[in-house]
């Protein structure tokens, strides 16, 4: 496969060194590129690793953007890495390649106090492990032993990784559901997890991802902790931050509906409730999400009343469904109207369907 001009737009945005290390993610916002033909090789290799799943490329494009002289060498080869570790292949050279990204990585991601990037490397190398011990390519003996190291690695890191740290956390978490199967060790280390979250990103992801892995007899006040603690997020950050909490809040009641609804069926009191976490996302939403300004948004509000809707189609709600479907269709014509948007092939198809579940139940 033939290498590819890895110059761009000098206003295509990438993360510089510090915005990384402050936690932003690799390939969101960040400052234009300029005429730095480094930072401008970095953001070439994003777009061009989306398009390939062939490792041996992505590992030319590599060399050739660390080949690029740039002001910033840290963020770029820091790019590079995110890059590597995104990429999955088989075969004895493919794992010594991926390995040998993993160790430079680490030693680099620590001298550097890039510590979103060192919990990436942790969690790669977790995946790439799992995936050669479930091939039979290694031992449980020698897989435990990697594992155990790369939970010693992170516990090490978080000694001096005091900020920016939740992927070191979501890294370990995992490594620790791996290891062991100790449920006051795992809720001891959600709550530091927790402790440790400065943003309202780091925040989510210390509350949902554990989610999941939670005993029963304690997911539901860790579930009305973290909700609260996004919802408390909403008072202290910037306006144009408020929509993606919402969205994370969105997601986290639906995740509380889909674990209710995993333990079988539900009686009447569970599904009042999960009717009512449905209607604090909902409304959070249409706080914060203003049509206007976001407006390829509309879609996530529209099918949350749809999902609602089916929820109380499925147990029996029928009426409330009824109008959880027509308020989905009134959100639509207000919202698109308030973007001054036409009814599309694509908005059309979501408002069709909630016509036709009002007209099923009818």
């Amino acid at each position: 496969m033939p290498i590819f001009d890895l110059t761009c737009n000098p206003n295509e945005l990438l993360p510089t060194s510090t915005q990384l290390r402050t936690g932003m993610e690799p390939y969101l916002d960040g400052s234009p590129v300029g005429l730095d033909l480094g930072r401008q090789a970095a953001f070439r290799l994003w777009e061009l690793r989306e398009n390939t799943d062939d490792w041996e490329y992505v590992d030319q494009l590599i060399t050739h953007t660390l080949e690029q002289s740039t002001n910033d060498p840290v963020g770029v080869r820091a790019h590079c890495f995110y890059t590597a570790l995104s990429m999955w292949g088989e075969g004895d050279a493919y794992f010594r390649w991926i390995t040998a990204q993993y160790e430079a990585c680490i030693t680099f991601a620590h001298d550097h106090a890039l510590w979103s990037l060192y919990g990436v490397a942790l969690q790669s190398r977790r995946d790439q492990l799992a995936d050669k011990h479930a091939g039979g390519d290694l031992s449980h003996a020698d897989y435990h032993a990697e594992l155990t190291q790369l939970e010693t690695l992170g516990e090490s890191a978080l000694q001096v990784a005091e900020q920016h740290n939740g992927e070191i956390y979501h890294a370990l978490f995992d490594l620790h559901l791996d290891l062991h199967h100790n449920t006051e060790a795992l809720t001891s280390l959600c709550r530091r997890w927790q402790a440790a979250a400065k943003t309202p990103d780091e925040l989510y992801d210390a509350y949902v991802h554990p989610f999941s892995s939670i005993t029963s007899d304690a997911c539901w006040a860790h579930a009305r902790n973290g909700i609260a603690a996004l919802e408390r997020a909403l008072d202290h950050v910037s306006p144009d931050r408020h929509w993606s909490i919402a969205l994370g809040l969105l997601d986290f009641h639906r995740e509380v509906v889909e674990k209710y609804e995993s333990s079988g069926p539900l009686p009447h009191n569970l599904v009042d409730l999960c009717i009512s976490h449905f209607d604090r996302a909902v409304a959070v939403l249409r706080q914060y999400i203003d049509p206007a300004q976001h407006n390829n948004l509309i879609s996530t509000v529209g099918c949350a009343y749809k999902e609602r809707g089916d929820f109380c189609r499925r147990h029996k709600r029928i009426k409330e469904a009824e109008r959880s479907y027509i308020a989905g269709i009134d959100y639509w014509d207000f919202a698109l109207n308030q973007a001054g948007l036409p009814v599309s092939r694509d908005n059309s198809g979501h408002i069709l369907d909630l016509r036709r579940s009002v007209a099923e139940i009818q």
